[in-house]
């Protein structure tokens, strides 16, 4: 059974990106270096950690190459803690290890799967509803071996980077191409289901009652309202209004692991969200002998 937890997020990594070409990489690199070679980094910005939230150390080969992929990475929002150059460094290029994974999943995803991994079953079904690019479904393929991971969204050109994401990282995902606001249904039910960044409140429902199986876990973390939010979304269909996911998911029906108010960056700023992991209490009739029995699949 899981228990009440808090989840601190994880101290962060310095983040050294290695734009020179896999060539020079291989001959040697500074240690827990990513490889992104600068011809590459226009298509891989997805395998970079979040902008603002994590600088930057920036190693190149040239002025050229360095100055160009600098002024990318700026207007994306990245900042940099050094710009180095090889031949400024020559001497401490002896790694061989290699390339190291940098980007990562949501904060509040990789807590909650770091801290119950060993609590969950060998095998499963796990959906990320609103997956967008696929780092989050990406992160639960490579931690939930054995497990059927889908990754559900309407945007095609998102799901198209989730799906080259997940061959370099060689994992199995199913990417479905689904307005989930318009149609939730995908004909299967679930041992963990996700979601972040999105709120469609028949769609938490569906999940609810008809996708998650007795003693599954839910993990969602989404937009709340503000008192004035900074940055998107500023309708309040798409915003939670205070202590709803307690509403949503009562503690008769889920056990509750995890709950909090906090904040979600947009557009670089922090805009208020409320995040909540629970696990769906497995449903009890009233047996013939006045006990409290599991209905049977199918029971009325």
């Amino acid at each position: 059974r899981f228990s009440r937890t808090e989840f601190h997020p994880p101290v962060r990594p310095r983040n050294i990106i290695d734009i020179r070409t896999n060539e020079c990489f291989a001959r040697g690199h500074l240690p827990y270096s990513t490889s992104i070679p600068a011809d590459e980094l226009q298509e891989r910005l997805l395998e970079m950690p979040p902008p603002v939230e994590d600088p930057l150390t920036l190693l190149g080969e040239s002025e050229e190459h360095i100055s160009a992929a600098q002024e990318l990475l700026v207007r994306k929002g990245w900042e940099f803690t050094d710009v180095l150059r090889e031949v400024d460094v020559k001497d401490d290029l002896v790694s061989t290890d290699p390339s190291v994974q940098c980007w990562r999943p949501n904060d509040f995803l990789g807590c909650v799967i770091e801290e119950l991994k060993d609590r969950l079953p060998a095998e499963g079904v796990a959906i990320d509803y609103g997956c967008g690019s696929g780092r989050d479904v990406v992160y639960l393929a490579q931690k939930l071996k054995g497990w059927r991971v889908t990754g559900v969204d309407h945007h095609s050109h998102a799901l198209a980077r989730g799906e080259r994401l997940a061959q370099r990282y060689e994992v199995d995902v199913e990417f479905i191409c689904q307005d989930l606001r318009k149609d939730s249904n995908l004909n299967t039910t679930a041992d963990l289901v996700h979601g972040c960044r999105f709120l469609s409140r028949p769609l938490l429902d569906y999940c609810k009652h008809e996708v998650l199986k007795d003693d599954g876990l839910l993990v969602w973390s989404t937009f709340a309202d503000g008192i004035e939010n900074p940055a998107p979304p500023y309708r309040a269909s798409r915003k939670l209004v205070p202590g709803e996911f307690k509403r949503l998911f009562p503690d008769e029906a889920f056990e509750e692991i995890h709950y909090s108010r906090g904040t979600l960056n947009t557009r670089q700023k922090p805009v208020p969200a409320e995040f909540f992991a629970g696990r769906k209490k497995p449903v009890r009739t009233a047996g013939k002998s006045g006990y409290y029995h599991h209905a049977a699949d199918g029971a009325p």
